[in-house]
């Protein structure tokens, strides 16, 4: 919360800064102030919540109050998270120092925004994504499927749509294949993604 508090003189005064790269930086901290309420929950730093937890629970609650005031057992029905995960968070949550911790920034004036679900051709369906997908990151992979309305997980569920399966994947297939989840293979993932794209973009 203290950087909030940051003026340009004191960063003048800082070895290194001059007037444009103080300049930059307040500037950056300021537009920081509104951050989507999933960018928000990763930066926490809450143990075992990476991008894709964060924006599930973003998804699930809609804003920070109504997250930290959940019970593990509301967490809990976060597509993608277990009941360990839902512990730890609730308790993060509730710990004195987190509150304060957060507090400090609500009164530093950030103000995490709802998480805007994109609207498109994968709206509804869920992917989870396992294995190296050649030329893609994973996170690549999934901002293309958010941005056509799609949502990710990080293990396999009843909730689950497609499974993308790329090299050396993990127990996850073992799990797709008994649940009946369909896989998809980089080539026909890649096909999907495109189609939908196009389909956008005629609608």
């Amino acid at each position: 919360a203290d950087l909030y508090r940051l003026r340009r003189e004191d960063l003048l005064a800082l070895p290194g800064f001059g007037e444009r790269s103080a300049g930059k930086l307040i500037d950056a901290i300021r537009a920081s102030r509104t951050p989507t309420l999933d960018r928000f929950l990763h930066a926490l730093g809450v143990p075992g919540v990476g991008l894709t937890h964060a924006q599930s629970l973003a998804d699930t609650f809609g804003s920070l109050e109504a997250l930290r005031n959940a019970s593990p057992a509301r967490i809990r029905e976060t597509p993608g998270v277990g009941a360990g995960l839902a512990n730890s968070i609730a308790e993060f949550f509730r710990a004195a120092p987190n509150r304060r911790a957060i507090d400090a920034l609500l009164r530093a004036g950030v103000r995490p925004r709802p998480t805007v679900a994109g609207k498109g051709p994968l709206s509804g369906r869920t992917f989870v994504i396992t294995g190296r997908l050649e030329g893609l990151t994973r996170e690549e992979a999934e901002e293309r499927i958010r941005a056509l309305g799609g949502r990710t997980a990080s293990r396999v569920s009843g909730r689950t749509d497609y499974l993308v399966v790329g090299e050396d994947p993990g127990s996850k297939l073992e799990e797709a294949r008994r649940r009946g989840v369909r896989t998809l293979d980089l080539g026909e993932f890649i096909a999907m993604l495109d189609g939908s794209k196009r389909r956008r973009k005629r609608g």
